[in-house]
């Protein structure tokens, strides 16, 4: 086995696992139900640098798989750098996964960035979620949590 064929074999794990993860992610929009209250995420730099480091990977890369394989990678990258957390009757959704409501014992805001982190009762009793909201929408997304979470309670 040569350095090529390693390196084949790399990208194409990679680019494996971005495709399950696309499907998982599929799979969860999917599951979403009823109305839905959107925000978008806190940009963070290393995506922008990652996305374009892919890119000029593309342009300096030699032979189609190697390019068609980084295109996919960059692709699932540049999805993930704007898509936008979801508030939902089913849960809280970000990044390919769904937080129901049950399984929220409280949250909070991080002083330090300002991302909304989740404190789960589910599988552990210490589990944390941290998703990535933008400062100026900490007192619209609290509202929106205050909202379905007494929803939630009523409905029980």
């Amino acid at each position: 086995m040569n350095q090529n064929d390693i390196i084949l074999m790399l990208y194409t794990m990679m680019f494996a696992f971005v495709c399950y993860t696309a499907y998982k992610i599929f799979i969860a929009k999917k599951q979403i139900q009823g109305e839905q209250d959107l925000f978008p995420q806190h940009k963070r730099i290393l995506q922008y640098v990652l996305v374009g480091l892919l890119m000029s990977m593309i342009l300096m890369v030699e032979g189609m798989y190697f390019k068609l394989m980084l295109a996919g990678i960059t692709t699932y990258f540049v999805y993930n750098l704007f898509e936008q957390i979801s508030f939902s009757d089913t849960g809280v959704y970000f990044n390919g996964k769904i937080t129901e409501w049950n399984d929220i014992k409280q949250w909070s805001f991080s002083p330090k960035n300002g991302n909304l982190i989740l404190a789960l009762n589910n599988p552990k009793p210490n589990d944390v979620r941290v998703i990535p909201t933008r400062a100026e929408d900490q007192d619209a997304v609290n509202k929106v949590m205050r909202t379905r979470k007494s929803k939630k309670r009523a409905k029980k």
